[in-house]
């Protein structure tokens, strides 16, 4: 692995980029000529998968960040390191996540861990990358959502997710809410004139490990129901992870992509397929406020996005 970033190759940064679509999406952008920032919670296997990128991109900047995206004031002394190492951030792929299981697990500060990681952390994360992110001439940020926000609903009054809990529920919600952050997170680069692009992308139905765990093993007949469908959805209609990974890279790289599109499959569904623009459920969007959502995000956090920032 090369000891410092390039300054001609283009930085990314990719949480949960130890395995499964996150490590996908890095090979990649890597493949695309980027310098990548592999960042996960399991430091062990991060280490691995970037000692395997660098077997296959020796010429890279390959760099492992360890980093829990539920652990509020661990990712803020992330982020003042990366800020301190780096001058700028090209390409940031928010694409960690957990599956939640069927009994309910909070983060330090009560939130059910799905939405506290998948949309919390990644807003936190944004925020204060944000300067690295200004410095870049035209830097993008690819959020990753699902086909399964449109089951998505969000109660701004429930900001920690504690009513009615549903595995199935709490993971759309995540999802819908990665989605509206990408789509006003574009709307507000653009009310402040910066050439940051925000896109949110989605995977199709991708053949990762996505909630087979353990303590996710399904308890009831619903829930065994739900384990059936995903297991077939998977195996019948899904794809593998490269081609599950191709929407994010190309909503990082493609050239005609444009700020607030939604990058997935083109296929049947949207289950797989060549990537390219697809319309996210307007009945999902319709019934939240984007905005009222962004503010929840702003009170947990306690991060607000300064655009006028300079890289500390």
């Amino acid at each position: 692995m090369m000891s410092k970033a390039d300054d001609v190759r283009p930085l990314a940064l990719v949480t949960g980029g130890a395995g499964g679509l996150g490590l996908a999406t890095a090979q990649g952008l890597l493949a695309a000529g980027c310098d990548v920032i592999v960042s996960d919670l399991n430091a062990s296997a991060g280490q691995a998968a970037c000692e395997a990128l660098a077997g296959q991109f020796a010429h890279a900047y390959i760099a492992f960040e360890p980093l829990d995206l539920s652990d509020l004031n661990a990712l803020e002394r992330v982020c003042a390191r990366l800020r301190a190492d780096h001058t700028r951030l090209d390409i940031l792929i928010n694409n960690a996540g957990i599956f939640p299981t069927f009994a309910r697990k909070a983060s330090s500060k009560g939130c059910e861990l799905g939405f506290a990681v998948g949309y919390y952390g990644h807003f936190a994360l944004t925020a204060q990358l944000l300067p690295l992110l200004r410095a870049a001439p035209a830097a993008r940020v690819v959020t990753i959502s699902s086909i399964a926000h449109s089951a998505g609903r969000i109660d701004p009054d429930d900001p920690l997710r504690q009513r009615d809990y549903d595995a199935n529920r709490a993971y759309s919600a995540c999802k819908l809410a990665c989605l509206l952050f990408a789509l006003e997170l574009d709307r507000r680069a653009r009310e402040q004139g910066a050439t940051l692009l925000s896109l949110a992308a989605h995977p199709g139905i991708a053949r990762t490990r996505l909630g087979q765990h353990a303590d996710n093993a399904p308890r009831g007949l619903r829930q065994r129901a739900i384990g059936w469908a995903t297991r077939f959805a998977m195996g019948v209609l899904g794809q593998d992870v490269g081609q599950g990974a191709l929407p994010a890279i190309h909503a990082a790289t493609a050239a005609q992509v444009r700020g607030g599109q939604f990058i997935g499959p083109q296929g049947f569904a949207q289950f797989k397929g060549k990537a390219g623009v697809v319309k996210p459920n307007a009945r999902a969007l319709q019934r939240h406020d984007a905005r009222a959502i962004w503010r929840m995000a702003e009170q947990y956090t306690g991060q607000h996005f300064d655009w006028q920032g300079l890289a500390a």
